[in-house]
């Protein structure tokens, strides 16, 4: 490395590069709240007062509810579901699963079933609009089909031996 020729990064070059990417990142992500204050702090020379609002008891207004109204308002409107991949697979093999193992078909089993199939996979969920979920779902399942079904396996062979439907939760 030339260090007569470097230009000025505003990071520790002697750092390893992951560290000085986070810096670099650190540095350029100030909040728009930090730049009007410096701005302000360059102009005036003293450090202008940073403005909070005193909560009033009196009114009973939640602080934070509103951002997170304004969150869901939008997701609305974008058309996007948030789907679980694994959870549309699983119970698209598990009906056909129970049956070629011969073993219980009860809500209760099925339900169990599933949750432990899902602990063992990897989770999937993804956001889509309503005309890709099909694809999506389809080119999920061309690769991950099998470890589900192997999961499924494994925990229908265990229900088999002794069913989920007599455990007590």
């Amino acid at each position: 490395m030339n260090l007569i020729n470097a230009k000025p990064s505003g990071v520790n070059p002697f750092l390893p590069p992951a560290e000085q990417e986070r810096e670099k990142r650190s540095l350029a992500e100030s909040t728009v709240e930090d730049k009007l204050r410096n701005y302000t702090q360059s102009k005036r020379g003293t450090s202008a007062p940073k403005s909070h609002t005193k909560h009033n008891p009196m009114l009973h207004i939640p602080e934070d509810d509103e951002p997170q109204q304004t969150v869901k308002s939008v997701t609305r409107h974008t058309g996007q579901i948030t789907i679980d991949i694994n959870r549309i697979i699983i119970d698209e093999i598990l009906d056909d699963a129970l049956r070629r193992f011969n073993t219980c078909h009860c809500e209760k089993c099925k339900r169990i079933i599933s949750e432990k199939v899902l602990d063992l996979v990897p989770v999937k969920i993804v956001t889509v609009t309503q005309d890709e979920e099909r694809s999506v779902v389809d080119g999920y399942c061309s690769y991950a089909r099998k470890d589900i079904y192997s999961a499924i396996v494994k925990v229908v062979l265990e229900n088999k031996r002794r069913p989920f439907h007599n455990e007590r939760l």
